[in-house]
Parts: structure tokens; sequence; C-alpha cells
């Protein structure tokens, strides 16, 4: 009789062991996320403000160049034009399409002329 009333009493105890092995092991678990979220605090934090302006920077630099690629390719888009003709309201970009229009023109007023 003495036997069977020890082995619900054992089960109880390796129950009650469990749960308190359970317990200890979330104390340390607990122990050691208060650590870590004090060096996560004190370390890991200016070494995350340093990366985050770092690409804010990167980021910035791109926007910068990106502006100044659209400006390039704007400009080379639309080359300077220096020669303006009056009587066609033309604009030329080379001093010889100029007058080579010109001469065109002239010959064009004469044929007419006659």
């Amino acid at each position: 009789g003495a036997g069977v009333l020890l082995i619900p009493i054992v089960n109880i105890i390796f129950s009650a062991v469990n749960d308190i092995i359970a317990i200890i092991d979330c104390e340390i678990a607990y122990q050691s996320f208060e650590r870590m979220l004090v060096i996560l605090d004190t370390e890991a934090r200016a070494t995350f403000i340093n990366i985050a302006n770092a690409e804010i920077g990167l980021i910035a630099i791109l926007l910068a160049l990106f502006f100044a690629a659209r400006l390039v390719a704007f400009i080379i888009d639309r080359p300077r034009k220096l020669w303006y003709c009056i009587e066609t309201n033309r604009w030329f970009r080379f001093h010889a399409s100029y007058r080579a229009h010109c001469k065109v023109n002239d010959k064009k007023k004469k044929k007419r002329k006659m």
C-alpha cells in the first residue's frame, strides 16, 4: 500500500521541480535580456545612429547627383544656339549653318524679285 501512495507524490514532486526549473530558467533568461538591453542601449544605439546618419548623407548625395545628371541631360539635349535669323525666325547652333541658311534665303529672294 505504501508504494501506491508514493507514485502520485513522486509525480507531484517531479512536476513541481519541472515548474521550478522552468521559472529559474526564465529568470536567468530575463537577467540575460536585461544585460543585453543595457549593452544595446549603450553601444549599439550609437552605432545605429552613426549608420543612419551615413545613410542619410548618402541619400542626399545621390539626390544631388540625380539632379545634376538631369541638368546635364537637359543641357546636352538642348545645345546652345547662338545665331539667329530675323527673316525666318530660326536659331542656329553652328555659324556655318547660319551662313548657309542666309545664302539660301538670299538666293530665294533674288528668284522672287525676278
